[in-house]
Order: structure tokens, then C-alpha cells, then sequence
């Protein structure tokens, strides 16, 4: 009797736990549906987070080049300002030749006249004439 309660169990346990080949390709089904979900989710998961990081590069592209700009900037203004005094160091050092330029050419003047007369009072005396 022992076996065949054994036997009665076993069967009963088959015919409970037992999958027809419908049930198992609905239940494959039903698996495939849910990893396919489970992927899109993954798929949009992804996208979303790629989307963050490319957000992120495109902000962190446009600070670098926001603070490029900024120093670009402050180094023109650096350069602008050293050309406007390299320029009136320029013009000063101009007005200074031209006021050399003038003396000089004055002083010249006079000495074309001392040589003048000191030539035209050599003649007198070569000559004899007063």
C-alpha cells in the first residue's frame, strides 16, 4: 500500500505542477513581453542618461568657452592699453625731436650768420677796406 500511495502522490504532484506545451508558450510569451519591456526600459533609461551627460558636456563646453572668451578679452584690453601708451610715449618722444629739430635748426641759423659776418670781416681786413 505504501506503493501505491507513493504512486498516487507522485501522480497527483505531476498532474498539479504538469505544464501543457500551450501553457508553456503563453507563459514564454508572457516572458518575452516583459524582457522586452524590461529592454525598453533599459533603451530609454539610456537615452535619458546620455542625454544628461551630452547636456552636460554642451553646458560645460559653453562655460570653457564663455571663460575663453572673458580672457581673450581682458588680454586684448591688456594690449590695447599697452599700444595707447606705447603711442603717447610715441607722440612725446616726437614732440621732443621736433622741438630738438627746431632749436637745432635755429642755432644753425645763427651760426650761418656769425659766419656771415666774421667771413665778410675777413674780406674788410684782407682787403684793407673799414
Amino acid at each position: 500500500m505504501a506503493e501505491e500511495t507513493t504512486i498516487n502522490e507522485l501522480m497527483e504532484f505531476l498532474q498539479e505542477n504538469m505544464v501543457t506545451k500551450v501553457e508553456l508558450r503563453s507563459e514564454m510569451n508572457a516572458m518575452k513581453v516583459e524582457l522586452r519591456a524590461e529592454m525598453e526600459d533599459l533603451g530609454n533609461g539610456l537615452r535619458a542618461e546620455m542625454e544628461n551627460m551630452r547636456n552636460g558636456l554642451r553646458a560645460e563646453m559653453e562655460d570653457m568657452g564663455n571663460g575663453l572668451r572673458a580672457e581673450m578679452r581682458a588680454g586684448f584690453h591688456e594690449i590695447k592699453a599697452e599700444l595707447e601708451d606705447i603711442k603717447k610715449r610715441l607722440e612725446s618722444l616726437e614732440k621732443k625731436v621736433q622741438d630738438d629739430d627746431n632749436a637745432l635748426t635755429f642755432e644753425l641759423e645763427k651760426l650761418k650768420k656769425r659766419v656771415f659776418v666774421l667771413e665778410e670781416s675777413f674780406k674788410v681786413k684782407n682787403t684793407g677796406i673799414v
